[in-house]
């Protein structure tokens, strides 16, 4: 088991994760507020236009 990929080394569901299927596939879970896997912010929810977007890539300010 690789750290930061979804599974820990002791086969649980590491944080910031979800799973599914045998063998399990994981994927970050943008928008529960933890930073996980390739994520650039994770800030707990699904909007965008608050610097980060809603598939956890940093927006850019366009602040006036």
């Amino acid at each position: 088991n690789t750290a930061a990929d979804g599974c820990s080394a002791t086969c649980t569901v590491e944080a910031g994760y979800t799973c599914s299927g045998a063998p399990a596939a994981c994927s970050t879970t943008c928008g529960d507020g933890i930073m996980a896997g390739t994520e650039e912010c994770d800030d707990g929810n699904a909007s965008n236009g608050d610097t980060c977007s809603n598939t956890c890539m940093t927006q850019v300010c366009s602040c006036q």
